[in-house]
């Protein structure tokens, strides 16, 4: 931990910010790379937050901006872990910035004007040189998370676009088939080979998808009344779905069960597998529905 974290932490028996998340977190099972993907900062930020590490983050506005988005995520009350944070926060501002200061030697009343205009030069290029190391300092793990956000959610919504079974056109008619049309022609009928180009220049009629049980896949059909995340998982481990879904969408998935499911928001989502009714209520912990579907 810091020297800031040991210096200035919660009170004796008080729990800090980074321990009311992680408590929650791990509470609702989930990983610190999916709150990484989920707030779209890096996992070493997750960590820092969690572990109160704050010397590690960019500022006050910057932790208590990602202490809300932590809370909201995970569903629970911000203002504990903002009131503990905001004891270590008051504590920093109390203490002092040495600023290195150079010791110019100057007769009393003989170049006053100038010896203040050096010291003024000095402090400003002090200020502009911390200003430049904390903008280096801020950015790099800003693309970092970009990057990683980049290679989580890539794959998902490739798997989401292939959940949707393709239609195939029917067959054209055979031959075989026309043959046992009624053999009752007289007279100047036209032959066989006029009948069957006819029959091909038909419209062709859709067919609709293949089961499931003919592929050995199952489909999930999620419907949503108000606004929720979903993150589904097939046998193999391998994120099928995951992202916020707005009220009034639906989102189709289909795979190789069992399936691992957390549904957020979970009472206002209904949900379908292989065209039976699922009920999320008896998996709900307070807001979340955490269960795997055989």
């Amino acid at each position: 931990m810091s020297a800031l974290s040991q210096d200035f932490g919660a009170p004796s028996g008080a729990s800090t910010a980074g321990a009311i998340l992680a408590a929650a977190r791990r509470e609702q099972r989930f990983d610190v790379a999916d709150v990484s993907a989920r707030l779209r900062v890096s996992v070493a930020q997750v960590e820092a937050l969690e572990s109160d590490q704050y010397d590690r983050l960019p500022g006050t506005t910057f932790i208590r901006g990602i202490i809300r988005n932590y809370a909201r995520m995970l569903q629970i009350d911000a203002q504990p872990a903002l009131d503990a944070f905001a004891r270590v926060a008051a504590a920093t501002e109390r203490t002092s910035i040495n600023v290195p200061t150079y010791n110019i030697r100057f007769q009393p009343g003989v170049g006053t004007d100038r010896g203040r205009a050096v010291k003024m030069g000095l402090l400003l290029l002090a200020l502009l040189v911390a200003a430049g190391a904390a903008w280096l300092w801020y950015t790099a793990p800003a693309i970092k998370a970009t990057q990683a956000e980049s290679r989580l959610t890539a794959k998902p919504q490739a798997k989401v676009v292939q959940a949707i079974a393709p239609l195939e056109p029917a067959a054209p008619p055979s031959l075989q088939s026309l043959g046992d049309a009624p053999a009752a022609v007289t007279g100047n009928a036209a032959p066989v080979g006029s009948v069957a180009t006819s029959a091909v220049q038909a419209p062709a009629p859709v067919l609709a998808a293949p089961a499931p049980a003919a592929t050995g896949a199952a489909v999930l059909r999620f419907t949503f009344k108000k606004p929720s995340w979903v993150q589904v998982k097939d046998s193999t481990g391998q994120i099928l779905l995951l992202q916020d879904n707005p009220a009034g969408s639906e989102q189709v998935v289909t795979g190789k069960p069992p399936f691992k499911l957390v549904v957020g928001n979970a009472a206002f989502v209904q949900l379908t597998y292989n065209d039976k009714p699922v009920s999320l209520t008896p998996h709900i912990k307070i807001t979340v529905a955490r269960f795997t579907l055989p």
